[in-house]
C-alpha cells in the first residue's frame, strides 16, 4: 500500500473516486488487519485477522466493491462501536431483533440481518433459527449485489450440515436450509450469478443428500425441470458430484422436455 514521507496510507488512482475520509478508513482498515496479522496488505486481497472484533470491522471495511462498504464516517464509526465495545448481547438476540424489524417494514434491517450472519458463520441458531425466516424476496436483491457476502452465508449454510455439536440437525431445520439455498440458487440463475449458482446448489445438494425430505425433494425436481442453457450446465457437475441426492430425481431422467444435462447428469450419478 503507497505510503507518504509520514508513513500515512496515500490514495491512488484506483481508490481516487472515494471521499478522502472513507478512503482513510478503508486504508486504516488495512492497516489493522497488517497489524493483527503480520502480513503486508496487497490491493485487492482479503486480509482478515483471525476471529474476534477487528475481524469483522476490517472485512466489511474493505471490500472489493467500495460500494459494500460503510459509506459514511458515521456508519464506519457505528461498526466500530459495535463490533468492539463489551456487550453481553449474543448473536441470536441481535438476529432476533433485526428479523422483527425487517418484518415490520425497516429496509435496513434485512442488509444488517445478513451482515450479522456473516460475521457469524459458525452461529448454528442464527442459521437455522433466524436467517431462513427472512423472506427471499427481501434477501435476494441484497445477497445478488454483495456476491462475496452471499457466498460467505451460503458456505456457512452449507457447513451447518454436521449439526450443532449436540446431535444431527432436525427435520426441521434441514427443510429451512435447503429451502433457503434453492432460493439463493434459483435467484442467482435468473440473475446469471454462475459462481453463487453453483456453490448454493452445492450446498442443496449436500443438505438434500443428508436428509429425506420430500416436500423439499418435490421443489428442487419442480426447479431443475425448469433449468436450461448455461443453469442446467453448471447443476450437471453438482449432480453427479452428489449421487445421494440425485438419486431422489431419478425419475427425470425418463421426462423428455428436462434440458439433456440434467438428464445426463442425474443418470451418470444413479447409474453407479
Amino acid at each position: 500500500m503507497p505510503v507518504d514521507a509520514a508513513g500515512t496510507p496515500r490514495k491512488v488512482p484506483e481508490y481516487s473516486h472515494c471521499p478522502e475520509p472513507l478512503f482513510r478508513f478503508y486504508a486504516e482498515s488495512k492497516v489493522i488487519g497488517w497489524l493483527l496479522t503480520g502480513i503486508e496488505p496487497e490491493a485487492n486481497v482479503p486480509l482478515l485477522p483471525a476471529p474476534g472484533p477487528w475481524r469483522s470491522v476490517v472485512r466489511q471495511c474493505t471490500y472489493r466493491d467500495p460500494l459494500q462498504r460503510p459509506q459514511t464516517i458515521a456508519e464506519s464509526l457505528y461498526l466500530v462501536e459495535r463490533e468492539t465495545s463489551p456487550h453481553i448481547d449474543l448473536p441470536i438476540a441481535r438476529a432476533q431483533q433485526l428479523m422483527t424489524a425487517a418484518q415490520e417494514g425497516d429496509t435496513n434491517a434485512a442488509g444488517r440481518l445478513l451482515a450479522l450472519a456473516a460475521d457469524h458463520s459458525d452461529d448454528y441458531e442464527l442459521y437455522l433459527d433466524v436467517l431462513p425466516n427472512l423472506e427471499m424476496k427481501a434477501a435476494a436483491p441484497l445477497l445478488l449485489a454483495n456476491p462475496e457476502q452471499a457466498l460467505t452465508l451460503v458456505h456457512a449454510m452449507t457447513g451447518h450440515v454436521q449439526g450443532d455439536g449436540n446431535g444431527q440437525p432436525h427435520w426441521n431445520e434441514s427443510k429451512r436450509a435447503i429451502a433457503w439455498l434453492r432460493g439463493v440458487a434459483v435467484r442467482a440463475a435468473r440473475e446469471k450469478q454462475w459462481e453463487l449458482l453453483e456453490e448454493a446448489a452445492r450446498g442443496m445438494c449436500t443438505w438434500d443428500a443428508a436428509s429425506n425430505e420430500w416436500d423439499q425433494h418435490d421443489a428442487i425436481r419442480d426447479w431443475l425441470r425448469q433449468l436450461r442453457g448455461q443453469a442446467a450446465q453448471i447443476l450437471a457437475p453438482v449432480l453427479r458430484e452428489y449421487p445421494d441426492s440425485a438419486g431422489h430425481f431419478a425419475d427425470l431422467t425418463r421426462e423428455r422436455t428436462v434440458d439433456m444435462a440434467i438428464r445426463g447428469a442425474i443418470n451418470s450419478a444413479t447409474s453407479g
